[in-house]
């Protein structure tokens, strides 16, 4: 199955463990376009925080585009209930974070690390939240 650019290893949402990622959420809080000599040169904008630490999935390469692992699975479920095998919905569009300012309010993603270092093959979407709980907790039990 593909969802956008991404491809699913069966119903069973298996995804390759290199588009799994660990990003920022940022919300655009000021924007204004710059014009030099009467063309748009360049943008200055604020930013704050959104949400950290966010499990990513990336979905599209060429601009580079990725969904919040929350979505993924909503959308994963909904692709499965009603047995669709290919989507690039506009729904899908709508979920899709990119990696740049798109005018006040806009959010996308920043500062992304693989979530996965050196290990390679698929692993599935149920685990790598599960992944993620465990390591919050270690990280609480090593800071007491």
């Amino acid at each position: 199955m593909k969802i956008g650019e991404l491809e699913i290893n069966k119903l069973s949402t298996k995804v390759n463990k290199k588009n799994i990622f660990i990003g920022n959420i940022k919300r655009c809080t000021k924007y204004r376009e710059v014009d030099i000599n009467g063309q748009p040169s360049y943008v200055v904008y604020n930013s704050e925080i959104y949400a950290e630490n966010v499990i990513l999935v990336k979905v599209s390469d060429n601009p580079v585009g990725y969904i919040n692992l929350r979505s993924f699975e909503s959308l994963l479920d909904y692709l499965k209930q009603n047995n669709i095998k290919n989507y690039e919905g506009t729904s899908l569009e709508d979920s899709i974070l990119y990696t740049h300012v798109n005018g006040l309010g806009s959010i996308w993603v920043d500062k992304v690390k693989p979530y996965y270092k050196k290990e390679l093959g698929h692993v599935k979407v149920s685990k790598i939240e599960k992944k993620e709980k465990v390591k919050v907790k270690i990280d609480k039990i090593i800071k007491k």
